[in-house]
């Protein structure tokens, strides 16, 4: 588990514009969290898979990373960025190598 609890939380209003889309991650309706500016941490790392071995779990005030499986020394940690897409438009082509690659991460049942 990785307690994400202190980051910068924004609301669709509040991203910076322009708004670097990946680095923002959607936690909520109308609720992201991104960089603070200060050093990076390792959650700043964790990238996408259509077969991840993590979740995003939000229980206000925390958000945290919650391991699916056990996850092996060495093997990367990864959540799917679309589970927590509600509403909002931004896509990305994905090439995660997981059989079950959907090839575009978007929110569940656009497109």
């Amino acid at each position: 588990m990785w307690d994400w609890s202190g980051c910068v939380r924004y609301t669709r209003e509040q991203l910076p514009r322009p708004c670097n889309d990946d680095a923002f991650l959607q936690v909520g309706e109308n609720l992201y969290i991104g960089p603070d500016g200060g050093p990076e941490e390792p959650p700043d790392f964790i990238n996408h898979s259509c077969d991840p071995n993590c979740r995003v779990q939000v229980s206000p005030p925390e958000i945290l990373i919650v391991a699916l499986r056990d996850i092996g020394e060495g093997e990367e940690i990864t959540y799917d960025y679309a589970a927590w897409m509600v509403h909002d438009p931004w896509e990305m082509n994905c090439n995660c190598g997981s059989p079950k690659c959907r090839g575009i991460v978007r929110e569940p049942g656009a497109g």
